[in-house]
């Protein structure tokens, strides 16, 4: 069980480093970007909303699929030029349903679609198509969501332009440097048993969070939980302590402090707690993981994943179910 699964979360360096010599670039278009997608897609598009604004310095909105079809009367008002779908296939029907209501609202808009496999249906109904070739066997995405916002990150520095050698280019290396770290901290939680575990992050890595906890909440099969760091202080801190809680925290470095007094206080609540980060030293209670990467928040988004969605599979396996196939749940787009 879970053969196909730990293989593409180990995959994803050598994912990243395919998807790092992409050449295409973005569309000339002026104007806010919107970017779309349903499921961990959305998490992907909340993280390149801050990518926009810090690589290319333009507004950008991450809206759901479902809202852009169910309510077409807000797309006009959005005045973008560019929507930009992030799918894992072509197949998704909110996309292709979220595509058809923007080519009815906005004729002059143009709708680039990034896709994890292939683009079959919703390329036909996009102006351009990115096919990343990314494929996977697993219900849960893994290697397939890392690739597409990396590969998205791609296409915006290729667009202003700038080297990107130095920040991007070096995630494949960092990977691979900081998995032993991720594999060891696992294999302590793994098998503990707990009544919720919340992922937190802020800016960039909200988005993140919301992607880990839902690839989690799939394999594994219990209540999994993403919020924004800070906002977690206020009512949905009452949890912890009376119900056994991991807090699992990617902290950003611009908010670092803030953030690691959040987690000190969540721990002497009661809280095992797991944080993730750049420049993190030992901490009193709390495991800590250290990526040593040296880069923006932005850019190094990615490289929180793959603990998240290791941690996923091996709470899955140590449960009794199997995240190549997680009960009720067909294949996830």
């Amino acid at each position: 069980m879970g053969t196909h699964t730990k293989k593409e979360i180990f995959e994803q360096s050598a994912a990243w480093a395919k998807v790092l010599k992409l050449e295409r670039r973005l569309p000339d278009i002026e104007g806010p970007l919107v970017f779309f997608g349903a499921g961990v897609a959305l998490g992907a598009s909340d993280c390149l909303v801050w990518a926009s604004r810090e690589i290319l310095r333009r507004p950008a909105y991450a809206i759901s699929s479902q809202d852009l079809f169910l309510n077409r009367e807000i797309i006009p008002s959005l005045q973008a030029g560019l929507f930009v779908s992030i799918s894992r296939t072509g197949d998704v029907t909110d996309n292709i349903l979220a595509a058809k209501a923007i080519k009815s609202a906005a004729r002059d808009a143009t709708i680039l679609t990034v896709i994890g496999e292939d683009g079959k249906e919703l390329g036909a109904f996009c102006d351009e198509a990115i096919e990343l070739q990314v494929f996977e066997e697993s219900v849960a995405t893994t290697k397939t969501i890392s690739s597409m916002i990396l590969g998205s990150q791609v296409l915006m520095y290729n667009s202003v332009p700038l080297d990107f050698g130095l920040t991007l280019g070096k995630l494949p290396g960092l990977l691979e440097t900081v998995m032993p770290r991720y594999e060891q901290v696992v294999s302590e939680l793994a098998g503990e048993e707990f009544d919720q575990i919340v992922v937190l992050g802020t800016g960039p890595l909200y988005g993140i969070a919301q992607i880990g906890a839902l690839a989690m909440l799939e394999m594994s099969v219990e209540q999994v939980f993403p919020y924004q760091t800070l906002v977690y202080l206020h009512g949905p801190r009452v949890n912890v302590g009376r119900h056994r809680t991991l807090v699992i925290a990617f902290v950003s470095s611009r908010g670092k402090n803030e953030e690691m007094k959040a987690l000190n206080e969540l721990e002497a609540n009661g809280a095992t707690v797991v944080a993730l980060g750049d420049g993190l030293g030992a901490e009193n209670g709390i495991l800590t993981i250290d990526l040593e990467s040296g880069l923006a928040d932005v850019d190094r988004a990615v490289l929180y994943l793959p603990f998240t969605q290791l941690l996923g599979a091996e709470r899955s396996l140590a449960r009794g179910y199997d995240p190549d196939s997680p009960p009720n749940l067909p294949k996830v787009f």
